[in-house]
């Protein structure tokens, strides 16, 4: 499938308070799609800051993000898998959850999903990991101005590869809320 994301549906972009409970089945099923490894997603997908849906023009969800606020001690492992201390403090976002049905892929919905998600926190410091083999997922995160970090780390229940990418917060008082 080629062409514009835009042209062929729409996204909705809320906190999963503001979910309908369809929306929040539907999303929470694609994401299983993508990482079936996923423990406690129910319970999870509602503790994130802001989900990302696509649905196309027969009202069929065929993308997700969110933007998740991960616990202290998943952004330290993270972060110390990576070689980097000390650092997982100014990183309170994870861009993740990312999956496009595979008919809908190359079509620009999970960067234009990704893209608009960031938006919404311009000044906050965001990670996100994903596999050396995904080279869309890398060129995406890198087009929306993430950086690769560290090195390679191990996820903890799929025993593969991760890299690190991280876009850092703006200090207080120079962001967008700023005098």
């Amino acid at each position: 499938m080629s062409g514009a994301a835009g042209s062929i549906g729409s996204s909705h972009f809320a906190p999963p308070a503001a979910c309908s409970k369809q929306d929040l089945s539907e999303f929470t099923e694609l994401v299983r799609q993508g990482f079936p490894e996923a423990v406690d997603l129910d319970a999870r997908v509602l503790e994130a800051d802001l989900l990302g849906l696509y649905r196309i023009a027969d009202g069929r969800l065929v993308a997700v993000a969110a933007l998740k606020r991960p616990h202290k001690q998943h952004r330290r492992a993270v972060f110390a898998g990576a070689g980097i201390t000390g650092h997982a403090v100014h990183y309170e976002l994870d861009l993740g959850w990312i999956f496009v049905d595979a008919a809908y892929r190359r079509s620009g919905i999970a960067s234009r999903l990704c893209r608009c998600l960031l938006e919404r926190v311009p000044d906050a410091g965001v990670f996100a990991t994903t596999r050396p083999d995904n080279v869309a997922m890398i060129a995406i995160l890198h087009a929306l101005g993430l950086r690769h970090a560290g090195a390679p780390l191990m996820h903890p229940r799929r025993r593969e590869r991760l890299l690190l990418f991280v876009r850092p917060p703006v200090p207080e008082g120079l962001g967008s809320g700023g005098p």
